[in-house]
């Protein structure tokens, strides 16, 4: 059955208020990969406002959580498994153009071990104008590598049907710790000349700023999209989450 877990109020569509604020509110299941695949099950948790395209979401004590981290796909609950260790959480608007995505952010502790197989780029990204696996901009805001990366991809390539462009790389200068949430803004904007700006905030401090000017022969994105959050082989919790 659905699972009204968050509340997603869509506020404003102006330029001084949040076009969608989520509240999560009582623990448990929101939604996971096997509603996105299986929306015609009756036992399966959809929500109306967030898709989970892989892993399992779950709010707990306000904010929301991957869950244990695991590489096993779930059941209509997530009872057993979450498969988090590839969590991938979308809006279903798809008309959020220039953005500012704001949320706090706790890392709990990375995922590895026998039998997992661990990447440089694990960590927690957002996701900006994301049109579908192929066409997206990404912000790496903590990474296995304690780099801080924003990427362009675009479709044709080996990356699941697409091509990652890097556009600004630099070492993380902060540590994400697990005993405190970090204030997370992650902004797109266009820019003069199809160009487009992409910027990170952490607990107030500017990390990065780069223009995307199609110098690598891959055009800006300027098309508008959803707005996500993206963990890689980490379990995390989010709270909060606001875009203006």
């Amino acid at each position: 059955m659905p699972a009204a877990l968050v509340a997603s109020i869509v506020i404003c569509a102006c330029a001084t208020q949040p076009r969608l604020v989520l509240f999560l509110e009582r623990d448990g299941l929101v939604t996971n990969e096997y509603a996105f695949r299986h929306p015609d099950d009756p036992e399966a948790a959809e929500h109306a406002d967030l898709i989970v395209t892989s892993g399992s979401l779950f709010a707990r004590g306000g904010a929301g959580w991957t869950g244990p981290v695991d590489n096993r796909s779930p059941g209509p609950r997530s009872a057993r498994s979450t498969n988090s260790a590839v969590f991938r959480m979308l809006t279903r608007r798809r008309d959020f153009a220039d953005a500012s995505v704001r949320f706090g952010l706790r890392l709990i502790r990375w995922h590895s071990g026998r039998g997992v197989e661990t990447h440089d780029w694990d960590g927690v990204h957002v996701l900006l104008r994301y049109s579908n696996p192929q066409t997206f901009y990404s912000i790496g805001i903590t990474r296995r590598d304690g780099t801080v990366v924003a990427k362009k991809k675009r479709p044709g390539g080996p990356s699941n049907g697409g091509t990652y462009t890097t556009l600004a790389q630099r070492r993380a200068p902060f540590s994400l710790s697990n005993t405190a949430d970090h204030e997370v803004v992650a902004g797109v904007q266009t820019l003069s000349g199809g160009r487009v700006r992409l910027s990170l905030r952490v607990d107030g401090a500017q990390i990065l700023a780069v223009v995307d000017e199609a110098a690598d022969g891959r055009d800006p994105i300027l098309e508008p999209g959803r707005v996500g959050i993206r963990g890689d082989n980490v379990e995390f919790e989010f709270r909060d989450l606001t875009v203006r």
